[in-house]
């Protein structure tokens, strides 16, 4: 999950959240991670720039 993180935090969304549907504190983190991702994602979307063009 920490790659997953380190990824997600660099801006590549692409990575998949592994362990959303462990029901310990390690799932609660992995859901935490996957929200921050799909907020990141929609607000992208609002943006109009899916790709890496954000970044320019």
């Amino acid at each position: 999950m920490v790659t997953t993180m380190k990824v997600i935090a660099d801006g590549d969304l692409t990575s998949t959240v592994e362990g959303t549907i462990r029901r310990d504190e390690l799932g609660s983190m992995a859901r935490a991670v996957q929200i921050f991702k799909d907020n990141e994602l929609g607000a992208r979307d609002r943006k109009g720039c899916r790709d890496n063009s954000w970044r320019k």
